[in-house]
């Protein structure tokens, strides 16, 4: 018993946050909160663990959407550059990019 594998894909984090977020009214922090536990069980085998749940706190931290969270943490993660007219973003990537190293 609970050995079984799953993988959470971006598209459906990204749709889990943004229902909790639009339509049950959740507070960023909490929904934060919760889906990082939900990462934290041994059986979530997602190859990009570690940018999602990057993803999942700055979603906490900031008012970005949880799309630009993905894209910023992976770019960060994997020492890509990010490329976006939206100034917090660009803000909190190099705010990030400069903790990283």
């Amino acid at each position: 018993m609970g050995e079984e594998a799953v993988v959470i894909p971006e598209s459906v984090l990204a749709e889990c946050v943004y229902v909790l977020l639009r339509v049950y009214k959740i507070d960023r922090q909490i929904i934060s909160e919760k889906l990082r536990g939900l990462f934290a069980y041994k059986g979530v085998v997602n190859s990009d663990k570690k940018d999602l749940v990057d993803s999942i706190f700055l979603f906490g931290q900031t008012q970005l959407s949880i799309v630009d969270c993905i894209a910023c943490s992976k770019s960060v993660n994997h020492g890509m550059s990010l490329f976006t007219f939206d100034d917090d973003l660009r803000n909190i990537y190099s705010k990030r990019l400069r903790s990283s190293t």
